[in-house]
């Protein structure tokens, strides 16, 4: 049993570089994941590659793009 079983994880800007080891090393320990990036392309295959362990969502905060 990992150091994060049964724990659920919250990670933005995990579609690459640190985020994404973060996620990587918080699923080998055993947490669930929820990613988030404003790539969505990336974020999505980064998650497709974790697999069940991990889920992906476009999350904004203020200021969105879509403000500009």
């Amino acid at each position: 049993m990992g150091r994060l079983q049964d724990k659920i994880a919250v990670i933005t800007g995990a579609a690459k570089g640190i985020g994404y080891e973060t996620a990587r090393t918080f699923i080998n320990e055993g947490a669930q994941v929820v990613m988030s990036d404003l790539d969505v392309g990336q974020g999505e295959a980064a998650s497709e590659f974790f697999g069940t362990s991990c889920s992906f969502c476009l999350l904004y905060t203020s200021p969105s793009p879509r403000d500009s």
